[in-house]
């Protein structure tokens, strides 16, 4: 599950740099399509693996926590870059 979440992570981190390069210029919604995209997937293995594995406390995965705040950090990004669409 280590890798599981190391992958992920990584993932994450693609995608919060992928965000600030993007919110830094002229975006398009079709733009923030795309990231919503792929946080999307992200989203839908750390619901898979980590959330729905019944044998494990969530809380005691090592590196869960960080994962989830980033997941909570980046989709904040997103939402303010729908707002600021012109």
């Amino acid at each position: 599950m280590e890798q599981q979440i190391a992958h992920m992570h990584e993932q994450l981190v693609g995608i919060a740099k992928k965000c600030s390069e993007t919110s830094h210029a002229r975006y398009t919604a079709d733009d923030v399509r795309k990231l919503q995209n792929k946080l999307h997937n992200v989203d839908e293995k750390y619901q898979s693996t980590i959330l729905q594995d019944k044998q494990m406390d969530p809380y005691e995965i090592p590196g869960e926590a960080q994962l989830s705040n980033e997941l909570n950090v980046i989709h904040d990004a997103i939402s303010t870059m729908l707002n600021n669409i012109e």
